[in-house]
């Protein structure tokens, strides 16, 4: 593991999202019928209404991190890509809060 970073975000609207604040994050061919968007730059997650602070943890790593033995009631493997590597996570209320987090 190269670096870690951990907070926790008030969802807005029921989403949040990790995003390269170097992309144009627009996406308007994305499928937003699905609880995980990714399109180039940006990660979003929807969340349940229940979910009112969310506990985040990023991990960047050098190598293909190990598999974890957590249960988790959703659980989706996407691609995304971040080629500016500023990183940032984001809310429609809050905006942007920027990620201090080394990427390879």
């Amino acid at each position: 593991m190269l670096d870690v970073f951990e907070t926790v975000i008030i969802p807005s609207y029921r989403i949040f999202g990790l995003v390269d604040t170097t992309v144009d994050t627009y996406s308007p061919n994305a499928d937003r019928a699905n609880w995980l968007l990714s399109a180039p730059g940006m990660v979003y997650l929807q969340v349940p209404p229940q979910v009112i602070r969310a506990s985040v943890r990023l991990e960047s790593w050098s190598t293909v991190p190990p598999a974890s033995d957590a249960q988790w009631s959703g659980v989706e493997d996407v691609e995304v890509q971040l080629p500016g590597g500023d990183l940032a996570l984001e809310t429609i209320d809050g905006g942007r809060k920027e990620i201090p987090l080394a990427l390879p």
